[in-house]
């Protein structure tokens, strides 16, 4: 991710994240982290979402997501 981009975060909107990073989707899928029904993002959080799936080590997933949409731009 470059400087100008954002961060994703535990509060960031999932709407936001399918739009911005629709190939984020995918490696998060197969995390067991479902964040659309019926091709509609899930009206939340990261957080929230990850909450309701029960995923453990919320904070690891966050920043291998993060690094996982960082080495798309290189």
């Amino acid at each position: 991710m470059s400087n100008s981009e954002q961060m994703i975060t535990a509060d960031s909107r999932v709407e936001e994240i399918v739009q911005q990073y629709p190939k984020a989707v995918g490696w998060l899928v197969k995390r067991g982290i479902v964040c659309t029904v019926c091709s509609e993002p899930f009206w939340g959080s990261l957080g929230e979402l990850m909450e309701a799936k029960k995923i453990k080590n919320q904070d690891r997933v966050i920043v291998e997501l993060n690094e996982f949409l960082e080495s798309l731009n290189q």
